[in-house]
This record gives structure tokens, sequence and C-alpha cells, in this order.
């Protein structure tokens, strides 16, 4: 199985290799081509640079959907892990139990040998005894008894001395048959432990391989994507040097304005100051933590709020724990969600421009304050604002 892994990664990292090499020939081609582009014909190469937008763009969405189908992979592989590793848990503490019931067996094992050896040096001892009594004429002596009283004594004598000797070697067999069950459970907890051990190692090297997986696949998505955003922002530099120098034209009419391409450059739906990022929203008094998914600007109350970019507005409503809410789509599975608003002045189905108001601030928060939350999401999952927005003048605290 850890061949196959192997062979498996091996292919693998053959891929990332050969992207890796797509992409610095892209980026070779790329600036061969801007230099091809003189601006002594750039109406020519119109519609050469609007087909290398269009499918750079295309493949750009296109990874998006494959990185959406792997996140459900790759949530199954993070399941598998945190089973492999509960299970390398369970066979660590099992081996560990193990390792001590050997060393307590081996105890008892060492215990019992040495009661064994005392035990055959008393049992020879006694054998020795009752040869010379055997010799010095111990029945003579019996029967020579003087009276019944004397031969009571003698018989008692005889009596205890071969009790003591039977308890002797009955402790003596005992122990024996304990000694040779002892080593046959030693030999079961050796083999189990050998067992866990063998298992535990197993275990850790299929999880490194699935981290390791799980990497690749995440470093491969990523380069593909960025290769693809390269050549976007090249053609968008080129069309840019064609419009200079034809006022007719402008890059809207000529690329389709991508929210994607946008990113970085986006100004905040709201002047006021930025009071909560995106992350985590802890409470030391009550101890307990919430997931903070957008914004908050703190405003004053009637402060415009504005659409960061253009788009078509496909949800406004009152939305429970966040007050009136407006939702605007940019195309691409790109989405804005503007919260704790009042006086919308926009409804679904409308087509929106970039700083166009769409309603006022109109909330007041027990926490933040007066103002207005905001949310990027990217299909259904949340986005954090601050990679697409410029550097807000106020930073929370």
């Amino acid at each position: 199985m850890r061949n196959k892994n192997q062979q498996w990664l091996g292919s693998f990292t053959g891929g990332i290799m050969k992207v890796f090499l797509v992409f610095f020939i892209s980026l070779f081609m790329q600036i061969k081509y801007a230099e091809s582009l003189t601006v002594d014909e750039p109406e020519d190469n119109l519609n050469k640079i609007r087909n290398t937008y269009l499918t750079s763009k295309k493949r750009v969405l296109d990874t998006e959907l494959k990185e959406r189908q792997i996140l459900s992979t790759l949530y199954d592989l993070n399941q598998k892990m945190k089973k492999m590793s509960r299970k390398r848990d369970i066979l660590t503490n099992q081996m560990l139990k193990a390792n001590g019931n050997a060393k307590s067996t081996a105890k008892e094992i060492a215990l019992l040998e040495e009661k064994i050896k005392n035990q055959r040096k008393i049992l020879s001892k006694r054998l020795r005894a009752i040869y010379k009594l055997s010799n010095s004429g111990v029945l003579p002596v019996i029967f020579s008894s003087r009276s019944s009283h004397d031969l009571d004594k003698v018989m008692k004598y005889l009596k205890a001395y071969s009790e003591s000797d039977y308890k002797i070697i009955s402790s003596y067999q005992k122990n024996l048959a304990e000694l040779t069950k002892k080593r046959k459970v030693l030999a079961r907890e050796v083999k189990a432990l050998v067992g866990y051990k063998k298992n535990l190692e197993q275990q850790e090297t299929e999880l490194e391989d699935k981290q390791k997986t799980k990497s690749q696949i995440l470093s491969k998505l990523s380069l593909q994507k960025k290769v693809e955003l390269g050549k976007l922002k090249t053609v968008r530099k080129i069309t840019n040097n064609i419009v200079k120098f034809n006022k007719t034209l402008s890059v809207e009419e000529l690329l389709d304005d991508s929210f994607f391409a946008v990113k970085g450059s986006l100004n905040p739906p709201v002047s006021g100051s930025l009071k909560k990022t995106y992350g985590i929203i802890q409470n030391e008094e009550f101890r307990y933590k919430l997931s903070h998914k957008g914004h908050f600007y703190q405003a004053r109350p009637q402060d415009d709020v504005r659409v960061v970019h253009k788009g078509i507005v496909s949800f406004v409503g009152l939305v429970q724990g966040y007050g009136n809410v407006v939702i605007v789509e940019h195309g691409d599975h790109y989405y804005k969600i503007y919260k704790k608003l009042k006086k919308i002045n926009t409804n679904i189905g409308k087509s929106l421009e970039t700083g166009d108001v769409i309603a006022k601030v109109g909330s007041d928060s027990t926490e933040f304050g007066t103002g207005m939350y905001f949310e990027i999401r990217h299909f259904s999952d949340s986005i954090d604002p601050k990679n697409w927005l410029v550097a807000d003048n106020h930073q929370s605290d």
C-alpha cells in the first residue's frame, strides 16, 4: 500500500513540476506577447486581446469550480485524518498498556524464578537428609522403642517432618505451573506490543502521506489560478496602454470588469471607522466565542451606504438578527452583503454602478455602536474583506 502511495505521490509531484514549467513558459510568452503589441497598430490586436482575456477568465472560473469540487474531497480527507489520528491515539495507549503489562509480568517471572531457585535448594537439602535418615536405621529405632509413648513421639516427629516436606514440594510444583503460565502471558503481551508498534508506524505513515496529498492538491490549484490571474493582469495592462492612444475606447468596453480583477482596489461601503474585522468575537465576561464573517463599520446615523463594485441586486429584505439587508451579485459567484441598513432605495434586479447609494446607516449595535455590517461571499463561503478593500483610515481595536 505504501509503495502505491509513493508511486501516486511521485506522479503527483511530476504533475506539479509540469505546472511550474507551464507557469514560467507562460510568463515568458506574456512578455513576448506584450512586446509584440506596438502602439502603431492597437486596434488590430483588440480581438486577440479580448479572446486571450476571456480564455484566461474562463480558466480562472473553471479552477474555482474545481476548488469547490475538491473541497468536498479535502473534507473527506480531513475526516479520515481525524479518524486515523484518533486510532493512532488508541494504538499508542494500547501499546503503552501492553508495554507496562509486559514489564510487570517480567518482574513476576523474575520473582518466581528466584523463589523456585530457593525452593530447589531447600528440597535438595531435605532429600539428602531423608537419604541419610534411611541409612541410619530409622526403622530399627522405631521398632525398638521401649514403650508406646516413645513410639508415638517418634511417629509424630516423622509425620511433621514429612508434612513440611510435602508443603514445600506442593509449593514448588505450584510455582513451576505459575511460571509456565506467566511465560505464556509474557509471550502474548510481547507479540501484542510488536503488533501495536507496527500498526502505529503504519498509521503515522498513512497520515503523513495524506497530509502531503492535501498540501499538494491545494498547491497545484493555487498555482494554476496564479498563472491565469497573471495572464489577466498582463492583458489588462496592455489594454490600458491601448486606451491611452485611442480615447474613443475604454477598458470596460474591451474587457468586462470582473470582480476578481479588482481585488485590493475597492473602497469601503461607508465613511467611518472599521470597528470590527473578520475573525472571532470573544467575550471574556460570559466566556463565549462567535464567528464574525465580515467588517463592522462604525458610522453616523443617516450616512450613505454605497456599493463597492458594480452588480445586480439579488435580495432586499429583513433578515432576523441582521435588520434590513441588501445583497448585490457581481457575477462569477461573488456576492456583497450589506446589513443593518435603513431607508433602502434600491430593489431586486436593479443594475448598480460602483459608488451608487443603496441605503442609509441605521442600526445600533450594543457591542459596536451605530454602523453597518459588510460581507463578501464567494459561492456560499465568506471571504475576509481585508484582501479586497483598500486600506481603511481607521483600524479596529
